[in-house]
């Protein structure tokens, strides 16, 4: 392997006119012409080797912190409306409005107990209670109405009425049944 002939220079004692003879004038160099090429990096500040890191400034604490809300509460007091309003419809008898005070009053009860670790401000203990109030409403009203249901159906007669096609038919029946029981 021949070694390249470089006029006994080496190219790591920092002389600028590596690669060039001895008799012919060192090449210009192209990155010189460019500003600030050349110059030495400011002694004793950080860095390596010569450079300098640029400085971004210190990082401040602008103070948004998120900050976690009692989220509980809030499905609480979902819960415990929807239960009370299907209720109040007539729609929740078929089971849904029960399922959802229970849940709901659950749901409010553990966010209630909950709201101790929450920042002051975000605790919604207001929701939580509203949530078990109304949850509690739906839990007493669906029992209430399924006990009178269940007081209605008994009567003896009133379930062969609802074998009957027409309304008016079905109407008239229960009409009878129940003057029937009352004498």
């Amino acid at each position: 392997m021949s070694t390249p002939n470089n006029g006994g220079l080496n190219p790591f004692d920092g002389n600028k006119d590596f690669g060039a003879s001895n008799s012919e004038p060192a090449a210009a160099n192209p990155v010189s012409s460019y500003p600030g090429a050349g110059t030495p990096a400011p002694q004793g500040e950080p860095g390596y080797a010569g450079y300098t890191t640029p400085d971004y400034g210190t990082p401040q604490f602008t103070g948004d912190v998120p900050v976690r809300k009692n989220g509980l509460a809030l499905a609480a007091l979902i819960l415990g409306l929807v239960g009370f309003v299907l209720m109040l419809l007539f729609i929740g008898l078929i089971g849904i409005s029960p399922l959802l005070g229970l849940i709901g009053l659950i749901l409010g009860i553990v966010a209630l107990v909950k709201a101790k670790n929450y920042t002051e401000g975000y605790k919604r203990k207001g929701m939580a209670i509203t949530g078990i109030v109304f949850s509690v409403l739906t839990l007493v009203a669906s029992a209430l109405l399924y006990a009178l249901f269940g007081a209605v159906l008994s009567i003896p007669g009133i379930m062969d009425c609802m074998s009957l096609q027409d309304s008016a038919a079905i109407e008239q029946c229960v009409t009878n049944t129940m003057e029937n029981q009352t004498t």
